[in-house]
Order: C-alpha cells, then sequence, then structure tokens
C-alpha cells in the first residue's frame, strides 16, 4: 500500500540543545533563504522511518536531509583537497609545456577549475 508523506518537521517537539543562558550569542546573522520549491512525496512507511532516523542521527530536518541527499546525488563532485595540498615539483616544471585552459573551459568544467585554482596558490 502506498503512502503520501508530507515532510515537515515539528521543531516543538525536538529537543533542545543551545545554552543560551550560559554563552554569548555568538551566531553570524542567517542569510535570507532563497525561494524553495514544495512539494509531496509517495514513499512507503518504513523508508519514511528511516529517513527520520537518519535524519536525527545528523541532527538536522527531515526536510534539510532530503535535500542534503538529493543535492548530492545529482550534483558534480568536486574533490576536496587538503589544505595543505602541495603541487609537486615535477607539476609545476610542466609549467608552459601544456597550454593553460582557456577561460571557457574553466567555466565548462568547475572541477578543473577548482584544481587550476589549487595549484595556482
Amino acid at each position: 500500500m502506498e503512502t503520501i508523506a508530507t515532510v515537515r518537521t515539528n521543531e516543538a517537539a525536538r529537543p533542545k540543545s543551545s545554552n543560551k543562558a550560559k554563552t554569548k550569542n555568538t551566531e553570524k546573522p542567517r542569510k535570507k533563504a532563497a525561494p524553495k520549491a514544495q512539494t509531496v512525496l509517495r514513499i512507503s512507511p518504513e523508508l519514511m522511518a528511516r529517513v527520520k532516523y537518519k535524519a536525527r542521527q545528523v541532527d538536522v530536518s527531515v526536510n534539510a536531509y532530503i535535500e542534503s541527499v538529493l543535492r548530492e546525488a545529482v550534483m558534480p563532485r568536486i574533490p576536496r583537497l587538503p589544505q595543505d595540498f602541495e603541487v609537486s615539483p615535477l607539476v609545476k616544471s610542466l609549467s608552459g609545456i601544456i597550454p593553460a585552459p582557456t577561460k571557457e573551459m574553466l567555466e565548462e568544467d568547475p572541477k578543473l577549475a577548482y584544481i587550476i585554482g589549487k595549484g595556482g596558490e
């Protein structure tokens, strides 16, 4: 049997983990949220239970969890290099031998742009 699940979280029911009375308010002001589309999903109760469980594990709302999972599934993966990443001397020595990518190439390929940007630091 198919169930229609409306994804809503009850913020009042979630445990609060802030110590506002004990600490100074050092939170940065939030950016204005971009408009979002609303949708209704038809998912099984078992799947909904698992989604709620996973959202609780990472301490986010069900909506935020579903959005992050969908974003991860459809967005291009850009490698994250460590902060201390260094380009090897061999690769640096190839500079000028291999033509540099054009601006258009970098705009079309975010992975290439990221890697080229890390090499120039």
